[in-house]
């Protein structure tokens, strides 16, 4: 399914912001040189995401199992309160950082299936404190470092969820294959253009809101008997929604792509 929305970034131009969970990639293909992937032409290349199948769960031979996946982190705080300013102290230990996903699967003659869901959550990072020999910044360079050594970047902070439901009906010759992901989250976002200019602080503002709902079919016919039939249809819609934080104002932007 086709996914390319356009972000504006102000004078900087736009930019094509695709969502997907790295936990629920099975598989990437990249196209290198003019292109025609799924429903879209690039002159310099493509990228395809593969989602989860059963093969990426089971081993050869297994007819149903399932994988968890888990890790932590350091280095981030809380997402403090709209307009804050003033950066919190760097986490002694664990920061407020978690991912964690879950996918089981099913595999028989006939069908086969797989369902998952993925969490990430993360608050701001914070700064690195060592700098090269010679480099001093003060409260003054705002157009040097917007974030002094060691303090917290505020709008790096993340809240994500994923789920995918895939399934599958295979005959000698047929098969057909459903699938549903979505994609929603809540991530620290600023207009690059503020940064690059100084013209605005380094301060939390209301986090990007983002929700994907994605639906495939793949039909596919190899009749056995005649090698010059090889039918392969394929039918998708990518439902974007989102309330993107553009410097001082809120913006609501919405894509629907079908092919």
């Amino acid at each position: 399914a086709r996914q390319s929305p356009s972000s504006y970034r102000g004078y900087i131009g736009n930019r094509d912001e695709p969502y997907i969970d790295p936990d629920m990639v099975g598989g990437i293909d990249i196209s290198k040189g003019p292109s025609d992937g799924v429903g879209v032409g690039g002159i310099g290349g493509s990228i395809g995401f593969r989602t989860l199948d059963a093969g990426d769960i089971l081993r050869p031979g297994e007819a149903k199992g399932s994988r968890v996946k888990a890790s932590t982190g350091t280095n981030t705080s809380s997402v403090p309160d709209e307009g804050t300013s003033v950066s919190a102290e760097r986490p002694s230990f664990l920061g407020e950082t978690f991912s964690g996903s879950f996918a089981t699967a099913v595999r028989q003659d006939n069908y086969e299936g797989v369902i998952a869901y993925s969490k990430r959550k993360q608050g701001n990072y914070f700064a690195g404190t060592k700098l090269p020999d010679g480099l001093v910044v003060t409260s003054t360079q705002s157009n040097l470092a917007q974030v002094q050594p060691g303090g917290e970047v505020f709008n790096t902070s993340e809240d994500t969820d994923s789920f995918l439901a895939k399934g599958k009906l295979k005959g000698e010759e047929q098969s057909l294959e459903l699938s549903y992901l979505y994609y929603g989250s809540a991530a620290g976002q600023i207009n690059d253009l503020w940064l690059t200019t100084g013209i605005s602080p380094n301060t939390q503002y209301e986090p990007t809101n983002t929700r994907v709902d994605t639906y495939t079919a793949k039909y596919r016919y190899t009749p056995t008997d005649n090698p010059f039939v090889n039918v392969r249809a394929n039918l998708w819609m990518s439902d974007l929604f989102s309330d993107r934080f553009l410097g001082t104002f809120v913006t609501p932007y919405g894509t629907r792509e079908v092919g």
